[in-house]
């Protein structure tokens, strides 16, 4: 199943060759500058919920540019963000997120 309509930028893959199709990352500059930023009070519940259990390790799946990745440094020890367009992981990088994201 493949989306060629860049209204709907949601990466996909194609059945006929398998191949990742990333739209995502063909916009990651406008992305970065327009999505919405989260709240303070989202990582707060956040932590919240994991009450008292050790904060070693978070992992944003999806992570994009990092608008969650880097917030939740404040709160874990290490932040992994995976991210499946090269292209977000490198705006990520270029935001100020450490180069450790992994693109998968």
């Amino acid at each position: 199943f493949v989306f060629n309509n860049m209204s709907d930028p949601t990466p996909t893959f194609s059945s006929s060759s398998g191949a990742f199709l990333d739209h995502f990352g063909q916009l990651k500059s406008s992305y970065a500058s327009f999505r919405p930023t989260y709240t303070a009070s989202l990582f707060d519940k956040i932590v919240q919920y994991t009450g008292s259990a050790p904060r070693e390790l978070a992992i944003d799946v999806g992570c994009g540019t990092g608008q969650a990745t880097l917030p939740l440094s404040a709160y874990y020890g290490r932040v992994v963000g995976v991210e499946p367009s090269q292209g977000m992981v490198d705006q990520a990088i270029k935001v100020g997120c450490p180069s450790s994201f992994c693109s998968i």
